[in-house]
């Protein structure tokens, strides 16, 4: 029964402290791998779904994820745009290792307040609001419970001594690690855990036997690399794409040296907590002071693991399982970050038991006795000292404008920082500030070429077409094999008057730029806007030629075919679209208003469907429904649709002048 108390105490924390959650928004990376992500729009895609790189049409970065990128799509079928239920499956994910956990920590110690305490630890720990109270965090998140999970398991076949070498339990295990896998790369760091394991609870250990319990997890393994390197031909993050790309091994080593002692002070003393460690700087030499300051932290950490291996105490198991969770992130297998917050979700793991049984030890040394009561009283000041802790900074994960403006508070010379903020503005249509955040982050870097483009296209998306142009010069001038500084100059031209300096500056950066699609459709919408459509349909060809397998330059081509009277034509071209990208919002769009246009209302009913189904926030195409069910006599459907739009600003007075006739 107190077992059942503690645990049951523990989730509740857990969830009170993340009950501010719920109404955050998207932020940071969230556009990119949900709101913006296609291969997640369909659950019954499964094809999609889990053969698509962790960055989709963004970046391969050598990430593949497909268990998460499958819970997204659940997700997504069931709330679409909507954060609210995004944050409720972390919290049940977060809520579900919390409980295996507890039954882990019961495996290597018998004390209760131990098993509670540590998983208390673990459930209200500030550092984890990367990883649960961020929505992309889920990959940490998910893989430590599949981690545990296989674990937990493992620990029931083994340590109870019960069947073969093969059961039911230690087939479990297997299943749960190669979730774990396709969760989080570095979840691959198991079976040293579990050989570890065996190492404490065997008083003799044999090496036969240790290798027949771990040899399936090293073919499960294998099993998951083949799949992976067939889906995005890469075992990690190549090139640029590494933090320390252009690094010296040595410097690596160093400033890796700073990193694990600083998880130290994360783990100790939560405070301070940030979104990005980008401007952390390389040390370089050994005599730099964080360096110095370092080495005894990171020292003293080895050296009382290593003693795990003579006493077998357990706050040395768990310092060397800490080590073991963070090997995968420590830049020894080259990765994209030199460090996060998220990183310590699964090693807080170790760092949780070593807080409680330290806590308890110098609680019984003082009082030389301890009761249950007391324990738990111990236990709830524990809880408000890091939940209250934890509930502001799920606080600051409100908004992107809220979080990087925290964020700066830290980190003041952040241009990175000052370009996000400037996003979240642009966001939120708050232009005059979203400018003057990226002014600020151009300030520190003047090279920092997102900052340029973004600043460029804010200039532009307001009408100041002469600065637009000047900010354009820069980028061109910066890196002439971009393709955005030639694009934001023609378009500033083109609404400046000057078609033919735009056409001249379009058709001069697809001779030196690596990237032409983007520049072919701004020369194919110069054209339109000139109304020459058959220049504007000759480019679209080209723009086919030059990547035939990009559906825009399908949509731009009939979209001139349309321009050219030739809407048969003009569907086939969207039709291909579609088939390259079954989920082309433009194309469905386009598709179904030619249908419309040609009273083929089933088919344009059939293409605005598909498209509000999959794209649920696109709330207006309800207006266009309800105008093909009206030609087709369906009234009460037609009204039904009209009722969805209603509240629209820009679709009330239509849907009003469209129902009256019905309803009088």
């Amino acid at each position: 029964m107190k077992r059942f108390f503690l645990l049951m105490l523990s989730l509740a924390a857990a969830g009170l402290f993340y009950s501010n959650i719920y109404n955050n928004e998207f932020i940071f990376d969230d556009h990119d791998i949900i709101v913006n992500n296609k291969a997640i729009r369909d659950i019954t895609d499964l094809r999609t779904v889990l053969t698509t790189n962790y960055w989709h049409e963004q970046a391969n970065a050598g990430l593949y994820r497909p268990m998460i990128f499958l819970l997204y799509a659940v997700d997504y079928a069931f709330w679409g745009t909507n954060p609210t239920g995004y944050h409720i499956t972390n919290v049940v994910f977060h809520l579900l290792t919390c409980i295996l956990l507890f039954g882990i920590v019961s495996y290597f110690s018998k004390d209760l307040l131990v098993q509670g305490l540590a998983v208390l630890m673990f459930a209200i720990h500030p550092v984890h609001a990367e990883a649960v109270t961020g929505v992309v965090g889920r990959a940490e998140v998910v893989g430590t419970c599949f981690f545990c999970l296989s674990w937990v398991l493992f620990l029931i076949r083994y340590c109870t001594g019960r069947g073969g070498i093969v059961s039911l339990s230690i087939v479990g295990s297997w299943v749960a690690y190669f979730l774990a896998l396709a969760s989080k790369e570095n979840m691959f760091v198991l079976p040293v855990v579990l050989f570890l394991s065996m190492l404490f609870f065997d008083r003799k250990f044999y090496w036969k036997k240790t290798f027949f319990f771990l040899l399936p997890y090293a073919i499960v393994f294998i099993i998951y690399m083949t799949l992976r390197f067939s889906v995005i031909a890469s075992i990690g993050p190549q090139g640029t794409e590494r933090f320390f790309h252009d690094t010296a091994p040595f410097a690596i080593f160093l400033t890796m040296l700073r990193v694990f002692a600083f998880y130290w002070k994360l783990l100790l003393i939560p405070t301070d907590l940030l979104a990005s460690y980008r401007h952390w700087q390389v040390s370089k030499s050994l005599f730099d002071w964080r360096v110095l300051l370092s080495i005894p932290i990171v020292a003293g950490w080895l050296f009382s693991a290593v003693l795990f291996f003579r006493q077998k105490k357990l706050w040395q198991f768990c310092l060397i399982f800490m080590l073991v969770a963070l090997f995968s992130v420590s830049n020894i297998i080259p990765i994209g970050d030199i460090m996060a917050e998220r990183f310590l979700y699964l090693p807080s793991i170790g760092f949780s038991i070593i807080f409680a049984l330290v806590l308890l030890a110098l609680i019984r040394h003082a009082r030389r006795y301890i009761s249950f009561k007391w324990g738990v009283v111990y236990l709830l000041i524990v809880t408000l000292f890091f939940g209250v802790d934890l509930m502001v900074r799920n606080a600051q994960w409100r908004d992107g404008i809220l979080f990087w403006k925290t964020t700066l508070k830290d980190i003041p010379d952040s241009y990175s920082a000052y370009t996000n903020l400037a996003f979240s503005y642009t966001d939120k249509k708050m232009y005059s500030h979203a400018i003057a955040a990226v002014n600020r982050s151009l300030a520190l870097n003047p090279n920092a070429y997102v900052s340029q483009k973004l600043r460029a296209r804010l200039l532009y998306d307001t009408g100041k077409y002469d600065e637009a142009m000047k900010q354009a010069s820069t980028m061109i001038k910066t890196d002439a094999t971009q393709y955005a500084g030639y694009d934001y100059m023609a378009l500033s031209l083109m609404r400046a008057g000057k078609a033919e300096q735009a056409i001249s500056i379009c058709e001069r950066g697809i001779s030196v730029v690596n990237n032409k699609q983007p520049l072919y459709y701004t020369l194919i919408r110069i054209f339109l806007n000139m109304g020459d459509a058959r220049k504007a349909y000759a480019t679209a060809n080209q723009a086919i030629h030059n990547s035939s397998a990009d559906p825009q330059a399908y949509i731009r081509a009939g979209e001139c075919s349309d321009k050219l009277a030739d809407p048969n034509q003009a569907i086939q071209y969207y039709r291909k679209a579609l088939a390259l990208d079954r989920f082309n919002l433009e194309a469905l769009d386009k598709l179904a208003m030619l249908c419309f246009k040609q009273e083929q209302y089933d088919r344009a009913l059939h293409y605005w469907l598909r498209a509000v189904k999959k794209y649920p926030e696109k709330q207006y195409f309800w207006y266009y429904i309800g105008l093909a069910y009206e030609k087709q006599g369906a009234v009460s459907m037609a009204i039904s649709s009209w009722n969805k739009v209603a509240q629209l600003p820009e679709f009330k007075d239509r849907v009003f002048k469209k129902i009256q006739p019905y309803t009088h």
